[in-house]
């Protein structure tokens, strides 16, 4: 039994230590997304919705967080950049799909 309670004492630190790195990993990227001089954005692949904006992108696009959460990435693109917008996130979709698949 006491085998056990150690190999479990031993697991339970182990997750400890795993999970502490992972939020000092996600803090460190999450403040280099933050603190980025550059306008930043989250979007996602499906609805190409923004999902999270930096404070550089909402200075520099002159949206609110809350407007840019409403918006998707074609909401700021030139009307001409459109298509090819659309088409690099299809080629995009269909290669997942693709390398799902096979």
């Amino acid at each position: 039994m006491g085998n056990n309670d150690e190999r479990g004492k031993s697991e339970f630190i182990d997750r400890k230590q795993i999970e502490g790195a992972l939020e000092e990993s996600e803090n460190k990227y999450r403040s280099l997304f933050a603190n980025n001089p550059q306008p930043m954005w989250i979007y996602d692949l499906e609805t190409l919705a923004f999902l999270e904006v930096n404070q550089v992108a909402i200075n520099h696009y002159g949206y609110s967080k809350e407007e840019f959460l409403s918006m998707t990435i074609k909401d700021i693109r030139p009307a001409e950049d459109i298509p090819a917008l659309v088409g690099r996130y299809v080629e995009t979709y269909q290669k997942k799909w693709r390398d799902h698949i096979c």
